[in-house]
This record gives C-alpha cells, sequence and structure tokens, in this order.
C-alpha cells in the first residue's frame, strides 16, 4: 500500500478496503510503522509502537464485520490503555507504569476491530494544553514544526493531521480534544457527559463528570461511526445516558433541520479573540442565514472570571487526590523530582482551599451551568472559536517557562488555547471542533459549536453539512505522509 493511497482514506474507508480484502491488515499496519519511522522523529507525537504486535499480526482480521476491523490505532498515554503496556502520563512520578485492568472502552476498541500500535505524547497528566514535559519533551505540529499541536491529545492530533493514523484515541477534560483538533486542522468532537464511558478509571473528577474520551479523526463520517462503536455505560456503571434510537452513521447523513444559531467572539475571557477567528465566525454566520438559518450574536449570562476561578479551584482538588493515590501506587514522592510546577502549583492551590471553598466552586459551576443549558433552550446551537488563537509557538505555557495554564485565567497567554472550551466540560453539553477557518500563513482556525446536553445528532448533522459546504480534506500540512521530507503538498 503506497503512501498516497493509505494517505486518501479516513477509519472508515481503511475498514471497508481491508473488508473487501483490497488491502491486506498487515500492509495498513505496515503503512503506519512506515509514517512512524519517517514522520515522528521531527513530530515527536509517537511515544513508542508495539513492535511484537506487527510481528504477530495476520493478513486478515478474524472477523472482518466488525466496524473498524484491522484499523491501526493509537493510545492517548492516559486514560483507556492496553493491559499489560505501559502508560506513563506524561510524568516522572509514572515512568515504567503499566495498565494493569482493561476498561470498557479498551473493550470497545477491540470489539470494534481496532489495531492499538503504540501511545502518543500528552502534557503531565493531561492537564495543559501544550504537549511539552519534562518525560517526553515537545510535540510539535505537522503545519509548522515551531509551533504547539496543543494538548492535552497533542500527540493524538499531530498523528492523525500528518497522515500516521486516520483517527487517534484522544479525551477532554478542559478542551482537550477540541483544543488540539483547532490547532492541527481536524474534527474534534467532545459527546456529552456518560454517552463514552472511562469505567473503571480512577478519575479523580468522577463525581463531577468533566472528562471524557473519545477520539481526533479528518471526517464527520469516522466520529459517527466511531461513537456507534463507543457509546454506552458498563455495567452497574453510577453514570450513564439514554441510549441513541437509530445510529449516528445513519443520522449524519439526514437533512438538517433550520437551527436558531447563537455566535459569538468575545465571551469576557482575558484574551482577545484573534482577527482571523473572528472573520471565520462570521462567514460560517453568513453561511448559515443564507442557507435559512435564524443567525443571532448572543452568549450565556455567566461572568467568565467567577466561572474559570471556580473551575481551577475544582481542577486542582481532582487533580491533588489523583495525586496522592499516584503516589502511593508508584512508591514516589511528590516533589520536584516526579511533578512539573504545574502540578506542584495545582497542588498548594488545592491544599489552601477549605471546604467551604470547594463548595463555593461546586456551587458556581452548578450556577454557570444552569446559565448554558437555559440559553440553550432559547437556541439549537452556540458557535464560537474553539481557541482564540491558531497554533502558538511552543514554549508559552509548561513546565519550560514554569506558567501554569489553567491556575491563572487572568493571564491571556495561559487562557488564550481554552478560553471557550472548558464550558462544555463544566455543563457536560456535547461540543465540536471542525477546521473552519484559515490563516493567511495557512493555519488552521477551528470554530467550536456547542449543542444541548444530549444532541449529538444536531453537532454531527451541523458538522456533516459544513464538510460539504466548507471542505477540509483537500487541505494538507507541509509535513505529511505523502511528502516524507516535509515538503510542500500540492
Amino acid at each position: 500500500m503506497t503512501p498516497e493511497e493509505y494517505a486518501e482514506q479516513d477509519a472508515t474507508g481503511l475498514a471497508q478496503l481491508i473488508k473487501e480484502r483490497a488491502v491486506s491488515q498487515k500492509d495498513v499496519v505496515q503503512a503506519t510503522i512506515s509514517a512512524i519511522e519517517s514522520l515522528n522523529p521531527k513530530l515527536n507525537a509517537v511515544i513508542e509502537y508495539f513492535q511484537d504486535r506487527v510481528e504477530t499480526l495476520e493478513d486478515w482480521p478474524e472477523e472482518a464485520d466488525r466496524p473498524f476491523a484491522g484499523v491501526p490505532w493509537l493510545l492517548k498515554d492516559i486514560g483507556a490503555g492496553e493491559p499489560g503496556r505501559k502508560q506513563e502520563q506524561g510524568s516522572r512520578l509514572m515512568v515504567g507504569s503499566v495498565v494493569q485492568e482493561e476498561t470498557h472502552l479498551f473493550s470497545k476498541m477491540r470489539a470494534a476491530g481496532l489495531i492499538p500500535l503504540g501511545r502518543t505524547t500528552v502534557p503531565e497528566f493531561a492537564y495543559d494544553c501544550n504537549t511539552e514535559t519534562l518525560l517526553q519533551g515537545s510535540t510539535h505540529n505537522p503545519w509548522d514544526l515551531a509551533r504547539s499541536a496543543g494538548g492535552s491529545s497533542g500527540g493524538a492530533a499531530a498523528c492523525v493531521a500528518s497522515g500516521i493514523v486516520p483517527a487517534a484515541h484522544a479525551s477532554d477534560g478542559g478542551g482537550s480534544i477540541r483544543i488540539p483538533a483547532s490547532l492541527n486542522g481536524l474534527v474534534g468532537l467532545k459527546p456529552t457527559r456518560g454517552r463514552v464511558s472511562t469505567w473503571p478509571i480512577f478519575i479523580a473528577d468522577r463525581p463531577l463528570g468533566h472528562a471524557t474520551e473519545f477520539v481526533v479523526s479528518r471526517t464527520v463520517r469516522d466520529q459517527a461511526r466511531f461513537l456507534d462503536a463507543f457509546h454506552g455505560p458498563a455495567p452497574s456503571e453510577p453514570q450513564t445516558l439514554a441510549a441513541p434510537t437509530t445510529s449516528y452513521s445513519g443520522i449524519v447523513e439526514m437533512p438538517l433541520r433550520n437551527l436558531k444559531v447563537a455566535v459569538n467572539w468575545n465571551n469576557g475571557g482575558p484574551c482577545l479573540t484573534d482577527a482571523s477567528c473572528i472573520e471565520a465566525i462570521k462567514r460560517i454566520g453568513t453561511l448559515l442565514s443564507d442557507a435559512g438559518h435564524i443567525v443571532e450574536e448572543g452568549y450565556p449570562d455567566v461572568e467568565f472570571q467567577t466561572f474559570a476561578s471556580a473551575m481551577s479551584d475544582l481542577w486542582s482538588v481532582e487533580i491533588t487526590t489523583m495525586l496522592d493515590h499516584l503516589s502511593a501506587e508508584m512508591d514516589r514522592p511528590l516533589d520536584e523530582t516526579t511533578l512539573e510546577p504545574n502540578a506542584l502549583k495545582m497542588i498548594s492551590r488545592s491544599q489552601a482551599l477549605s471546604a467551604q471553598n470547594l463548595m463555593d466552586a461546586l456551587l458556581t459551576q452548578d450556577l454557570c451551568s444552569k446559565h448554558f443549558h437555559d440559553f440553550l433552550t432559547d437556541y439549537d446551537v452556540l458557535i464560537t472559536p474553539a481557541t482564540c488563537t491558531p497554533a502558538p509557538l511552543l514554549g508559552q505555557t509548561g513546565p519550560y517557562t514554569e506558567k501554569p495554564w489553567m491556575l491563572d485565567f487572568g493571564d491571556p497567554a495561559s487562557a488564550a488555547l481554552c478560553q471557550y472550551t472548558f464550558q462544555a466540560n463544566a455543563t457536560g453539553q456535547p461540543a465540536i471542533s471542525l477546521p473552519l477557518g484559515w490563516t493567511n500563513e495557512g493555519l488552521p482556525i477551528g470554530v467550536q459549536i456547542q449543542a444541548r446536553y444530549g444532541d449529538e445528532v444536531t453537532l454531527l448533522q451541523l458538522a456533516r453539512f459544513f464538510e460539504r459546504t466548507m471542505p477540509w480534506m483537500d487541505r494538507y500540512p507541509p509535513l505529511y505522509i505523502t511528502t516524507q521530507a516535509g515538503a510542500e503538498h500540492d
């Protein structure tokens, strides 16, 4: 299978070729490994690939009727890992840690026929919008290697954007799917809270439900097909959501109903939205209006800094609780020898909070969530920038600057990438980032669409509408599987 043949397929397309025996599973996997070996030295997005699995693969999958039978797959280095494989979560605290238990989501990955081939980079414990760590270095954006791939699913997004894999495992606790999707020109859906199971991973925010796991991809149909494959709770799981009555893959192709749409590019945060991002919002607002939808400027009546401060308190308590457990598990201290400055500052913040402070933060989250849910009784969707800026240069946040990103929402640089995303994690709403704008330099601009709780259907149908009317599949980054050396792709 040539790089050109491999690169033109999304995950759904590859699965169909394998099912039809137009290409063998071994040929597809070899194309993936060749891409890793060629591109990863420049990207630093793949921590390791599983050579033992490559050597034992058969030509044809045993059950070709599985939706992604034989499709290569990369696991984010946190969350639903493969039992018996390393998962170090981007931290020196976790060096050598091995996954012990199979999660419900990983079982669904196996049942879908995906072939896990390796691990992708993450910021330490996935608590940054930029994928740079003391353990594994900096992950680069294939659109411009001097720029950030975003975070926390930065390694996954860089791999998909560069063509190493057509889709990859990702997760989102404050924007960690949508931010890297935006910076890398991809589709990134954060499903509704409870739609995709994280059970039984120890996640400190489980009672709050901020984090969920899913994928980054290049196409909307892949998002729908993965949602069909991954949705649903584990037995006895406390957080559940009613199952859809029909497949997302079928729904996504149905005609889009007339919508009432709110657009916004100034939510009161400290970072002024870049002109190119504002222009993208205005352009799609005009497109929707011309198509017969009602489009108005609007945003929930939420004071940004109050909401952001409450979330910072909750995140600090979450990660500190998790770190206490991991420290005991690994028998290692929580200090500067094992943790980056961001985590240490979050521990300090958590330790300074009283029980009343924590309750106040929870009440603030609930009140702000109510404002968002009430707003979306009047509107079908809310459209905003996914990030305030296109991909920033590396080194703006992370361990090399000792500048926390979430503990200082008053700082424009710290808030630039997550100013519009964390709200959907607090409310539980579904939200998606689509590559619907481009800078004069050719960098992708993500547009975020939020829908009502449980309404992935509207998100996917609207995403498919944009995919048809503003296609992005003909755009490739300079560093792409078919260019190998990083020359411009024609």
